[in-house]
């Protein structure tokens, strides 16, 4: 289980996303905010995304090889914020 206080320093979790069932690499999104991890036995922060102006409900990764911003020379990750409230 992942404490929010521990991803988020206090803000609510709204959810959890993998690519796949076999992936090490998730997303959690909250409020606000989406980070990407690598999940093994502990959670070792990838990337986190600039502080959107309303909340993240949903996180879907796109399809195709997914590898980490210091593999690829890419800011972000294959993924695509796909529900939320936009009113910025």
């Amino acid at each position: 289980m992942v404490n929010s206080f521990d991803v988020f320093h206090g803000i609510r979790v709204h959810g959890i996303s993998s690519s796949n069932i076999h992936s090490s690499k998730i997303a959690i999104f909250g409020v606000k905010r989406v980070k990407i991890y690598s999940f093994r036995p502990g959670l070792t922060l990838l990337q986190s995304l600039p502080k959107f102006c309303s909340w993240v409900l949903d996180v879907c990764f796109l399809k195709g090889h997914w590898s980490s911003s210091q593999e690829t020379g890419s800011k972000f990750p294959s993924f695509s914020i796909i529900k939320g409230y936009w009113s910025c």
